[in-house]
C-alpha cells in the first residue's frame, strides 16, 4: 500500500488551512504527488538504483472522508464499492492494451505484444518497474510505465455503502468484481469475523486455479450484512456434510489424494444444493482434514489413509 506519508508530505496538504479542510482538488493532487513521490524515493533505494533489483508493485488505496471517498489505483490491483448489495463502482485495470495506456507506450518508444508492454510487462502502471522508465525529455508519467494513479471521487452514502474491496490481481483473475460482491454477501451472513471471510475469499481463489500472490482488504461500514444466527447455523450443517464426505472419499482412496480432488468429488453431489463458490471456500479444511491422515503401508505394497481426527 501507499504509505500515507508520501501523500500528506506533498504541498497541497502542507498549505491547507485546518479550519477550512482541503479542497476536493487539492486533495487529489496531494494523492497523485503522493503516488509520484514514493516513486522517486524508492528510486533511490540502494538495491533499485544499482539495477540489482528490477521489480516494480502496482498499488491501490482509498482515503474515507466523512462526505467523501477517494480511491486512487496504480496497475492491476482493483478497489471496488459495494452499495446496497451490488457493486457500484470499481477502479479500472491499468492494461497496456487500454488504448490511452496503448498511445503513452508508443508515444514513448515502445510497443505493445501480446497484450504486454514491449512483449513482457502485463500492466502499464505501476511503483518501480524503472527499466521501463529511461525514455529521455519525458516526464514521469510519459514513460511506458507510469506511476501515476487514477482518482477517482465519490460522495458517500452513509445509509447505503456497505463494503470497500482492496484486492491484489491474483483475486480478481479468478473473480470479477461481481462474483466477488455475491460472495462476500454469503459469507458475512455467516460470519462477524472479516479475518475468516477474507481468507475463505483466497482459499477460493486458489483452489480456482490463481497462480499470482493474493492479498484483499475488506472495509465494513454500518450498513454491511451482518452474521444472521440462521445462515450461520445452515453453513455449519453443509460444512459438515462436506467434510463428512470428504473424509469418506479419503477413507477409500488407495492413493495420495489432493485438495482438489476432493473438491472434484464433493461436485459431484447433487444434495443438499451448494452455492457454487462455496465448496472453494472450504479448501483450507479440506487440506487440514488431509492432513490429519497419515499414509501407512500393509504390507502387500498398497497404501491406505488412516484417519488420525475423530
Amino acid at each position: 500500500m501507499v504509505r500515507l506519508q508520501c501523500i500528506v508530505d506533498t504541498e497541497e496538504f502542507k498549505k491547507v488551512d485546518p479550519d477550512l479542510g482541503p479542497s476536493l482538488p487539492e486533495i487529489e493532487r496531494g494523492i497523485r504527488d503522493g503516488f509520484l513521490s514514493l516513486d522517486e524515493r524508492l528510486r533511490q533505494l540502494p538495491q533499485l538504483a544499482s539495477g540489482e533489483d528490477k521489480s516494480g508493485s502496482t498499488a491501490v488505496c482509498v482515503l474515507i472522508t466523512p462526505k467523501h471517498i477517494f480511491f486512487a489505483n496504480c496497475g492491476d490491483s482493483r478497489a471496488v464499492l459495494i452499495r446496497e448489495g451490488q457493486v457500484a463502482f470499481a477502479t479500472v485495470d491499468h492494461k497496456p492494451i487500454n488504448p490511452s495506456e496503448k498511445q503513452r507506450i508508443q508515444n514513448a518508444g515502445g510497443s505493445v505484444i501480446i497484450e504486454r508492454v514491449n512483449g513482457s510487462l502485463a500492466v502499464s502502471r505501476s511503483l518501480g518497474d524503472y527499466a521501463y522508465k529511461t525514455a529521455k525529455g519525458l516526464g514521469p508519467t510519459e514513460q511506458l510505465i507510469s506511476p501515476e494513479p487514477e482518482i477517482t471521487v465519490l460522495d458517500r452514502d452513509k445509509a447505503l455503502d456497505e463494503i470497500i474491496v482492496l484486492a491484489c490481481d491474483g483475486i480478481w483473475d479468478v473473480l470479477s468484481s461481481d462474483a466477488l460482491c455475491s460472495l462476500l454477501q454469503h459469507r458475512m451472513r455467516c460470519t462477524d469475523d472479516l479475518s475468516v471471510v477474507c481468507n475463505e475469499t483466497i482459499d477460493m481463489c486458489l483452489y480456482k486455479g490463481s497462480s499470482d500472490n493474493m492479498s484483499i482488504v475488506l472495509v465494513a461500514f454500518d450498513p454491511a450484512p451482518r452474521a444472521d444466527p440462521k445462515c450461520k447455523a445452515e453453513d455449519e450443517k453443509l460444512e459438515k456434510v462436506l467434510l463428512q464426505r470428504a473424509k469418506d472419499f479419503i477413507d477409500k482412496s488407495k492413493g495420495d489424494v489432493t485438495t482438489n480432488m476432493v473438491l472434484n468429488h464433493l461436485q459431484t453431489y447433487t444434495e443438499p444444493e451448494v452455492p457454487p463458490f462455496l465448496l472453494s471456500c472450504k479448501g483450507d479444511k479440506i487440506r487440514k482434514l488431509i492432513d490429519a491422515y497419515s499414509r501407512t503401508d500393509d504390507g502387500n505394497g498398497d497404501s491406505n489413509y488412516v484417519a488420525n481426527i475423530e
